[in-house]
Formats: C-alpha cells, sequence, structure tokens
C-alpha cells in the first residue's frame, strides 16, 4: 500500500511541474526586441513583468509593460524570432480578490 501511495504522490508532483506552460523569467531574458517595441510604441512604460511558454517546441513571450507614474499596464506577445509582437489581453489572470466577511446581526436578547 506504501508503494502505490508513493507512486501516486510521484506520478502526481510529476505532473504539476512537467505540465507547466507558462514560466515566469527575469526581464532581462526576454529577446531585445520586445523592449525596443514596447519604447518605441509607448512612452514612459516599462517591463515589470515576463513569462515564456513552450508548446510543442513553439517558444512565445508574454511581458507586462506598467506605465512609469500611474497603474495602467498592457501585455506584449512575441515569438523567439521576433517576427510578430502585438498587444495582447492578460494572458496570466490576476487573482481575484478575496471578498470581506459580512457581519452577522448579533442576536436580539430574549424579554
Amino acid at each position: 500500500m506504501k508503494k502505490a501511495f508513493t507512486t501516486l504522490l510521484v506520478a502526481i508532483f510529476a505532473t504539476a511541474v512537467f505540465g507547466q506552460t507558462k514560466v515566469e523569467i527575469p526581464v532581462k531574458e526576454l529577446p531585445a526586441c520586445v523592449s525596443k517595441w514596447v519604447t518605441g510604441n509607448t512612452k514612459d512604460f516599462v517591463i515589470d513583468k515576463a513569462y515564456k511558454s513552450e508548446i510543442k517546441g513553439v517558444v512565445t513571450y508574454y511581458a507586462r509593460a506598467t506605465f512609469t507614474r500611474g497603474t495602467k499596464s498592457y501585455w506584449v506577445q512575441s515569438d523567439s524570432n521576433c517576427k510578430t509582437i502585438s498587444k495582447i489581453d492578460n494572458p496570466i489572470p490576476e487573482p481575484a480578490p478575496t471578498p470581506k466577511p459580512v457581519p452577522q446581526p448579533s442576536p436580539k436578547p430574549k424579554k
């Protein structure tokens, strides 16, 4: 029984590790064309997050450019050869905010 349980845990772990397609990378590992595209097309935006995705041997890079004086941001997608660079919707959804608990009414005192 222990061997079966251990095998199951290893299989789940391997699936979680090797099943990832998007991996966060340092911004400096992005192709230079992505940084040039961001600075050339939008003023006062800097890249603050970068991801690399590989599916069936095709490498795609994602970068989030954020406005330096505010909260505006957008995402850029590029292939590894920099042949196609485009603005896209958020490829990595941000986690939903945790709802605040609703206070329960206090019980009325019995008369």
